[in-house]
């Protein structure tokens, strides 16, 4: 189908040519009623939908892509889709905190300013680069400190204090 091509496309950074290629598999597909290519497709359109940031968009294919392999067994996509579903929320919890402490900067609101520095480490840990979490959880417990906020508590138990 127009699958492989839309591979292809996204490969080489051409996500919207990609994205067409893909919409039109998908209703192929669903024509056909060849719910394997159909759940595939969706899962390619999450990818391409995430390579753009369009972090909604990637996540709502994905799901109907997880849902459709559930419902007639395609375990390989179901897993392919769920892992890429992580990888979209890990990305779009990054971009919301990143957002989140700009925000809070700009404004002087110090708590939020913590709470995202505290989020950035927690993402960060769990991505394994432990000296940058490590690093932002200090300095989100440091501001945590400052205002006197109970939050300090949870963040020194992270780091081990």
């Amino acid at each position: 189908m127009r699958t492989n091509l839309a591979v292809l496309h996204r490969q080489t950074g051409d996500y919207d040519a990609a994205a067409i290629k893909l919409s039109k598999a998908i209703r192929a597909y669903r024509d056909l009623k060849d719910p394997f290519g159909e759940a595939d497709a969706l899962r390619e359109l999450g990818v391409v939908r995430h390579k753009t940031g369009d972090y909604r968009a990637a996540a709502a294919s994905l799901t109907r892509a997880v849902k459709l392999a559930q419902h007639v067994g395609e375990r390989v996509i179901e897993s392919e889709a769920l892992n890429n579903l992580g990888d979209v929320y890990v990305d779009a919890a990054h971009d919301a905190y990143a957002q989140a402490l700009d925000t809070a900067a700009r404004i002087g609101v110090p708590l939020e300013q913590a709470r995202a520095q505290e989020g950035t480490g927690r993402l960060l840990l769990q991505s394994g680069d432990r000296a940058a979490g490590m690093a932002m959880l200090e300095r989100s417990l440091a501001l945590y400190k400052q205002i006197g906020s109970a939050n300090a508590d949870r963040v020194a138990k992270i780091l081990g204090l």
